[in-house]
Order: C-alpha cells, then structure tokens, then sequence
C-alpha cells in the first residue's frame, strides 16, 4: 500500500455507528477542535479500531481477493486522514504547548502503527495477490498504478527479505526514523527564540519595522527569529555588523541548542542519516539515494542525471556569482574606514553580512527599497485580487465561510465553487501569520483529500454517506507572513508583503488548487500525490504571475494612497531582482547537492563541517564559527533526496508557462486546460504524459534557462 508502507497516509478503519446526518458539503469538513487531553484517548481508539479492521480485511481468502479489496483498503487510508491529519495539523499550528506535545506524540503513534502494517505479510499478500493475477492486465491504468505504488512500498518497507531478523531489525529501524524525523521538524517548529537589542544597535532599520518589535522593561527592542516578520528585515537594514551576527547565530542555531546536547538536531539528524544508510543497504542498496530512484517514483532518471545537471548549472551561473559578490565586496569597502580603491579584492565576505550589502546594493544601482515595495502590497488586497485572477483562470469562484470552528482567530476558511453552477468543489484555511510553537515556513497541509465513496454507506465520526457522495477536500496553508501591527488592541498598519512573499503567497495557493481541484479516481492519487521531482512545477508557473505588470496592477494597492504599482518601479524591481539570481540560484544547487551527498555517503557525515565549507566553497561566503545551519534544513526530512525538485521541475514549470504568453495571460481557455490537464489529474497518471498533453509537444529547457541564466 502506497500510503501505508510510505508513512504518509495512514490505514484506519471505519468506524461504524447508527448515528444519522443531514448531507452537506460543509458538514463534510474535518475535526480540528480538540482539548490536549482529548488527544491521546481519541487517538488511541482510532489506532485500535485500525487493527480491528485490517484483521477482518486480512481474514479473507486470497484466491478470493479482487482490486475491490485494494479499493478498501485505500479508502481506510481515506478515513484515517479525516480522523487524524488535523491532528498533526494543529500540533503544527497549536498556540497550547500541550496540545502541540501530544499531537505530534499522537504522529508518532501513527507513523508507528503504519510501519507495523507495512510489514503485514497478509496486508502484502492481498496486493501481490491482486499483482499476479490475471485479470491484472485487463485492469485501468489508474488501478494498475496504484497496485504498483502498494507493491513498491512494501519492498521498500523490508517485506521481500528473507531473512526474518533482519527484517525486524529493518522495521525497527524504520520506526526510530520515523520517530526521529518527527523531533527533527518539532525541534525547528518551537526555536523561536527572542534577543534584545538596544536603540543604537537598531540603527539603520525603518521606524516602521521598528514599532513592529515590542519593547522589553529597559526599552531594549525584542527581536526573534521569525524569518519574514524579524530576522529578514533586521538583517538587510541593521548598521551594527555585531548586532547582526549575533542574530545569524542565533538563527542558524536556534534547533541546535547546546543545552540540549542529546536532543539537538545535529544528534538527531546523524542518527537519521544513519538509520536511512542502514534500511537501504538492508534493501540490497549501496546508499539511500540508489534507494530512492530505484522505486522509479521520480521524473529524473537517475541521481547522475541529476547531479551533471546541477553541476552544469552551477558551472553556468559561475561567472555572475563572482560579479555579485564584487559588487557587494566593493559595498563593504566603501563603508570600512580601512579600506580603499583595490583593496576591496582582498575582503571576504561573510554570511551576516550579504543580506546587508545586497540590500544597499541594489538601492544604490536601481533605487528599489523593499520598504517602499511592500507598501503596495497589503494582504488583505493581495488575496482579494489572487483569488480573482485564479477564479478567471481556472473557473472558479471563492468565498469566505464563516461560522465554521478554526484553530486561532487569525485563520479563515474559504469555499471554493464552479463558477458556471455554484456546485462546491472544496475548501481551503489560510493560517498566514507567525505565532510560538508554529511551523516556521509556508507550506500546505493537505488534512482532508476529496473521496467519492463506493460502497453503499459508510460511517465516520457518526456521519453516514451514501454510495456517489463526496467528501470535500479540505487544505490548510500555514505562512509566516509579517503580521499587523497592532497597538492598544487596534491595528495601526496592515500586514504588507515583500514582493518575495507574495511569490510564495501565489505559489502555495497553487499547491492549494492543485488539492482541492483534482479528481482522480483513486482517493491516493488525489491532488499533490505526484512524482517529488515534479510536484513543485504547478506552483513554479504560477509565481510568473506576479512578475506580469497586468498582474501585478490587480494585485497592487497601496496601503495608504490605493496607487497601484508604478510601471518604473516594477522595472526596477525586475532589475533589482536579476542582480541577485546567480547567488539565489547557486544556493538552491548548493541546498540540493547537499540533500543528495549527505544521502549518498556510505558512512557518518560530519554534517555542520561539511555543510560550512561546502557553503564557503561555493557560495564564497564565510559561515561564522559555531554555525550549525544545517540544523535547521527541515526539508532533510520531509524532502530527502528530493530537494534537487525545486530546480527540476522549474524546466516544466517555465516550459508550461509558455501557453499563457502574449496576450493568454489571464485566458480562461488556456487556465480551464491547465486545470483539466494538470490539476484535476492529480498523480494517476505518468507527470510526464501529463505535461506532454498540456503543452501538446515534447518540453524543452530554453524557457527555464531563460529564466536562470537571463540568456
């Protein structure tokens, strides 16, 4: 089973009670109110009516098993994500430390009990019953994919070793990963730590940034390290080259405590890396990455594929990494006594202080102030106008639910419908600002997945279905988005976007259509349930949008005077932005290689050393001794041996956009193709035919080298 063996869906029986309701779509949206105490109980009697029912699942006759038994089995995996995905959500998402603590003890639970049924031989033996029949071929492509992806998870879970020792050693193992992995992003989710600095070490930073930190007992300014609302703007604007270092270090450090010396993720992370070697050799495998690609679950052929990619990538991008780290050498210069004419080719330059020199950089030769940029952008308006340009393309409309139970009262709920007859399609929540104990970077948490049930009636949380009727899909998007800022209760200045967050803010709300729009057959090839290496290119295509002066004017408002985007400034913007894609995509390779050699390694990895002078070496910039930056490279878990995806799928991603170009941009002939071709399609099938269909021809990188190299 896919889902099961993969640890990301999770099997669980239905739970079956005479309790009746009236059928709506907004009643099919999933449970998110529970008290810290409720938790473990609730999880508990879903884990056990899971293993009550795979033992009557698995009670039946194999000569009598049929793809309707796979069927069942995918809907369990259905269920259990409606019962216990929100769960791992507000763990993520929680501002009561309990709640958060026994949420992910309850994942922990859960990803458990999943390994336990990725290694049932009966669970096994009903897909590879279904495999070696002979009505297998006569079966729909859809159905064959998924019977393939059940029996490529279990191989991978250790069910075709003979040695049964080994095979308990490779499940335990399996387990501690998965406890592992969990503590690893938990780790990075609650450092969120606070640092004071005085008036004079504020020196350089807007007043408006300023009045957005409180203020400790001694007037000192709180400052955290919340990328986007703290940390970002700190570092760009910050005169104090000492202020700034002590909150890099602090950043780069915040999942590795010292204090901490057993739990810290640079622990964690070695015992990970060492547990992945251990199950891939297990599995017949030199290393974790042959591992990966020998499931044939990715676009790109091989890991060397991807790696002379990469390489020749970076090789390319080479000559305009040198020109920019010049140009911010000679910003360095300029502001140290010390130095003078030449002399700025014997600086070095260090990681604190290349958002700061950059930052005066492209002010001095484009006059761009980021500043001045996000003023045109509050998020109040930036929604209204995103959803409006999604609702033109992809036929859509979208409207506020309220009334409906939400995790904090910052979150929204949103319905989304066919435009042409109002029928609902599904609903999203946007949970866009930071608080404590939060997830720390912007992503979707796809908590409830559209099922059409095929049975007659089935019964869950005491809500009965008919046969034909659909669970709605239901997606949440966490962000750290700059919050208002509020004094004395009332808000004095909105929540307004750096450009660089209404990109991300546009490329996760495209993760959101591409789950709540897709309508595959098979609930487990729903939405983002695609090849990793393509599963970002969706989104990827989107983020043009807000690079488009036509786009850009709908998305615009200035907070105080309601100008929109001034033509000049968007051209500067542009330039100001190229100044830096050589450093911005060289780190993006740097990143991926990293993920890739780290997992490649037949042996331990001094992860911090090498990660420091990998990064010096290519980057040619310094990291700051007791820098453990690595430490919080979250997607080492989530994303390994996948992180290269990001600069894959970006060809297909540049490629697709091509059929929006001229005067296509907001064409809802071109945007109803992309949704039905891509989207709506989900993972059922190859992304290759998907993207071949799209674009009716064969896809090529001269859009995604344009883009990269300015070619």
């Amino acid at each position: 089973m896919k889902n099961v063996v993969q640890s990301v869906l999770f099997v669980l029986a239905v739970l079956t009670v005479t309790q009746t309701w009236a059928y709506s779509p907004i009643d099919t949206l999933p449970k998110f109110e529970f008290t810290a105490e409720e938790i473990p109980a609730y999880c508990d009697k879903v884990l056990a009516a899971e293993r009550a029912e795979i033992a009557k699942i698995t009670a039946k006759n194999l000569s009598e098993v049929t793809m309707q038994d796979i069927e069942q089995l995918e809907d369990l995996d259905a269920d259990t994500t409606v019962q216990l995905y929100p769960v791992y959500l507000i763990a993520n998402a929680s501002t009561d430390e309990n709640i958060r603590k026994n949420g992910f003890e309850c994942h922990k639970k859960w990803s458990a009990q999943s390994i336990e049924n990725a290694n049932n031989e009966k669970i096994f033996n009903i897909v590879k019953a279904v495999k070696q029949s002979s009505t297998f071929s006569s079966l729909s492509l859809q159905d064959q994919k998924l019977v393939n992806d059940y029996y490529t998870g279990f191989q991978n879970s250790g069910m075709t070793i003979e040695d049964e020792k080994l095979r308990e050693e490779v499940k335990a193992a399996q387990k501690k990963l998965s406890i592992l992995t969990t503590q690893f992003s938990e780790n990075i989710n609650n450092a969120r730590l606070k640092l004071t600095f005085t008036e004079k070490e504020m020196d350089g930073i807007p007043e408006n940034i300023k009045q957005s930190f409180a203020r400790d007992s001694e007037s000192n300014y709180i400052v955290t390290t919340s990328f986007n609302s703290d940390f970002k703007p700190f570092m760009q604007y910050a005169n104090d080259d000492n202020a700034r270092k002590r909150l890099y270090l602090a950043y780069v450090n915040r999942a590795n405590p010292v204090e901490q010396n057993e739990t810290n993720n640079l622990k964690v992370l070695k015992e990970i890396l060492a547990l992945r070697l251990f199950i891939a050799n297990s599995l017949g495998h030199k290393t974790y990455v042959d591992m990966q690609f020998a499931t044939g679950a990715k676009m790109a052929p091989s890991v060397a594929t991807v790696l002379t990619f990469l390489k020749e990538l970076r090789t390319s991008l080479e000559e305009g990494l040198e020109e920019e780290n010049n140009a911010r050498k000679k910003i360095k210069c300029q502001m140290l006594s010390t130095c003078s004419g030449d002399q700025w080719k014997d600086l070095e330059l260090n990681a604190w202080e290349v958002p700061y020199y950059n930052n005066i950089w492209k002010q001095q030769l484009t006059n761009v102030d980021p500043e001045e940029i996000k003023q045109y952008f509050p998020i109040r308006h930036v929604t209204k106008a995103m959803f409006e340009i999604y609702e033109e393309l992809l036929g859509i409309r979208i409207r506020k639910v309220e009334g409906q139970y939400v995790w904090h009262e910052s979150v929204e709920l949103y319905e989304v419908a066919e435009a042409a007859d109002g029928t609902t399609i599904g609903y999203f929540y946007l949970d866009l600002f930071p608080r404590d104990g939060k997830y720390q970077h912007a992503a979707i948490f796809p908590t409830q997945k559209r099922r059409e049930f095929r049975s007659a009636a089935a019964y869950i949380d005491g809500k009965t279905y008919q046969k034909g009727d659909v669970r709605y899909p239901a997606v949440v998007m966490l962000a750290n988005f700059p919050a208002p800022i509020i004094k004395d209760g009332i808000e004095t200045t909105p929540s307004l976007l750096p450009h660089d967050n209404v990109t991300t803010f546009f490329h996760e709300f495209g993760h959101i259509m591409h789950g709540v729009l897709s309508k595959t057959k098979h609930y487990s090839q729903e939405g983002t349930s695609v090849a990793r290496d393509f599963v970002e290119a969706p989104s990827q295509m989107l983020e043009n949008w807000v690079w488009k002066k036509e786009s850009l004017q709908r998305l615009s408002k200035h907070y105080q005077t309601g100008q929109v985007f001034p033509d000049a400034l968007l051209q500067n913007m542009i330039k100001s932005a190229e100044l830096g894609n050589a450093s911005h995509y060289t780190y993006q390779i740097f990143l991926a290689e990293t993920d890739l050699l780290f997992h490649l390694a037949e042996g331990p990895v001094n992860t911090s050393k090498w990660f420091n002078e990998r990064y010096q070496r290519l980057m040619k910039t310094n990291q700051p001794e007791g820098s453990n930056r690595v430490a919080s490279f979250g997607h080492l878990t989530g994303y390994a041996v996948g992180y290269y995806g990001y600069l894959w799928s970006k060809v297909f991603a540049e490629d697709m956009f091509t059929r929006f170009a001229g005067d296509n941009l907001f064409s809802p002939t071109v945007g109803m193709s992309y949704r039905k071709e891509i989207l709506e399609k989900g993972g059922s099938e190859d992304a290759m035919t998907l993207i071949k269909n799209f674009l009716g021809r064969e896809p090529n990188q001269d859009a995604f080298l344009k883009t990269v190299l300015k070619q």
